[in-house]
């Protein structure tokens, strides 16, 4: 039953983001969710879900370049468009995105993936 809760923890983590994405959209602030940074609040219990400590791994869940985490308060979520650049490889908004002068379009990911 456990895993059960820890599911839906995610979904609805994930339909908050959505939620406030698709409206940011709306508005025109963002073309796509690797084009926002996510501003998510969590409340203080019932949302210790493991991956909320795996920046990457819920990076790559909820489709997202940028989000920082706060706990305390009301489940919500705030979008903003990312003020970094996009990797021309993985098309994510990064800050790392043209540190490598051989590679000057790639994030530091795809700068190592690449060779």
């Amino acid at each position: 039953m456990k895993v059960l809760r820890r599911q839906s923890v995610m979904l609805k983590v994930r339909g908050v983001i959505q939620q406030a994405i698709e409206k940011a959209r709306q508005e025109k602030k963002i073309g796509s969710n690797l084009e926002a940074t996510v501003a998510l609040t969590l409340p203080a219990e019932g949302f210790d879900h493991p991956v909320f400590n795996e920046p990457a791994t819920l990076h790559e869940f909820l489709i997202l370049s940028d989000l920082q985490i706060t706990r305390g308060g009301d489940l919500s979520a705030v979008v903003q468009e990312s003020t970094h650049c996009k990797c021309g490889r993985c098309w994510k908004y990064l800050p790392d995105v043209g540190a490598n002068a051989e590679h000057p379009t790639l994030c530091g990911r795809c700068v190592e993936a690449v060779g």
